[in-house]
């Protein structure tokens, strides 16, 4: 059944997508930007009503029941991943007012600490050395600017980028 549920979560985003591809701007006389996309969610979204009904299919009738058992909400895996995906969103949020050095580096121990990390300054280092890594790699070999937060952080991060 969890399969089933994935597939049709599948098809319900393609379709979304094939949607949205309606969206795209035709420019001069490149029609290939709107209908190639389309042509491909449109094959994609075929494959898998296909691969649903291969699945309905093969379930035994007393497992074509939905229940929210499926989903084993009390197992610790299941809570530590829902914890993780709730970590994120708040990362995600965090990220334009925080600044992406101070909201990283308190994204990172969090998921240390989530994963089972508990010496404070494994966590510590851990966390301010991915973050610089990843920083350098942006700012200055990429030549793209994370998000700089706002008020204090926003110069502090400015006068980063600038160091070298």
């Amino acid at each position: 059944m969890g399969e089933l549920l994935f597939n049709v979560l599948l098809l319900l985003f393609f379709v979304v997508m094939g949607a949205y591809s309606f969206d795209i701007k035709i420019v001069d006389e490149h029609s290939g930007a709107r209908y190639w996309p389309l042509i491909m969610i449109c094959a994609v979204i075929v494959l898998i009503c296909v691969k649903i009904a291969q699945i309905w299919k093969a379930l035994p009738k007393e497992e074509r029941k939905f229940s929210f058992g499926i989903f084993k909400l009390n197992d610790p895996g299941v809570q530590k991943l829902l914890l993780a995906l709730g970590w994120l969103l708040l990362y995600i949020i965090a990220l334009p007012y925080g600044g992406y050095a101070l909201s990283t580096v308190i994204f990172f121990a969090g998921m240390a600490w989530l994963i089972g990390a508990r010496k404070v300054s494994v966590i510590a280092l851990s966390s301010i050395g991915i973050t610089i890594a990843v920083w350098a790699v942006f700012v200055w070999g990429l030549d793209v600017h994370p998000p700089r937060g706002i008020g204090f952080l926003e110069k502090i991060s400015i006068w980063l980028e600038y160091l070298i």
